[in-house]
């Protein structure tokens, strides 16, 4: 059965704004990913963007990561949903 997880972190964006994204993985490998800039949400159905830079992360998650990366933050598929929804909106 596959794993099904929704982990927010903070990124480092090419502007000057802070910003975080939530990634969904699947079996530990990233899927989708909303990059949330200032008030920008871009989604990795694109593969880069100007002031977010990649967005899509390429680290697969470390199998012990919920003990071992205190920086990664689970959230719930809601949460993550709407974001995604919002994002690929336009």
């Amino acid at each position: 059965m596959m794993e099904r997880v929704f982990v927010k972190f903070d990124i480092e964006p090419l502007s000057a704004a802070d910003g975080y994204a939530v990634c969904e993985f699947v079996d530990g490998l990233p899927v989708r990913q909303v990059s949330v800039v200032g008030d920008r949400l871009v989604s990795s159905l694109t593969d880069s963007d100007p002031e977010v830079g990649p967005t899509l992360t390429e680290l697969p998650l470390d199998a012990d990561w919920r003990t071992e990366e205190p920086e990664l933050q689970e959230v719930d598929a809601d949460y993550f949903e709407r974001l995604w929804k919002q994002a690929t909106a336009n």
